[in-house]
């Protein structure tokens, strides 16, 4: 499995730190940029990524009546989440981590079509 470790860095002292076979709990100190997206990343994960993970979870071992209850659990979710993104990168749309958002937005969106399209 190809892990990646999103980091950004400034023209600062910057020092990435954690073992390095768990990528996922790196921690980067010393850039704002950073800071910002591991504040959004808080703010995020958990209340959005948890709920919407867990759901996927459920449907993995459900019938296809309780797939179609779940996705209904679902749509919601992910519309605010959608929501909550494009209004952090509406309110830092004067930062690295606003415009990374918004290009890994593009290419959700593009998957997500292309998918539909085969």
């Amino acid at each position: 499995m190809c892990e990646i470790f999103p980091f950004f860095t400034e023209n600062q002292n910057t020092t990435i730190s954690g073992d390095g076979n768990d990528m996922p709990h790196w921690t980067v100190a010393g850039c704002p940029a950073m800071n910002e997206l591991s504040a959004f990343h808080e703010k995020s994960a958990k209340p959005y990524e948890g709920r919407i993970m867990a759901i996927y979870a459920e449907m993995t071992q459900s019938d296809s009546a309780k797939i179609e209850e779940l996705n209904a659990q679902l749509q919601p979710i992910i519309k605010e989440y959608f929501d909550y993104q494009v209004d952090f990168i509406k309110d830092h749309s004067d930062s690295y981590i606003g415009h990374f958002m918004l290009d890994q937005m593009k290419d959700r969106r593009f998957q997500s079509a292309f998918v539909l399209l085969r």
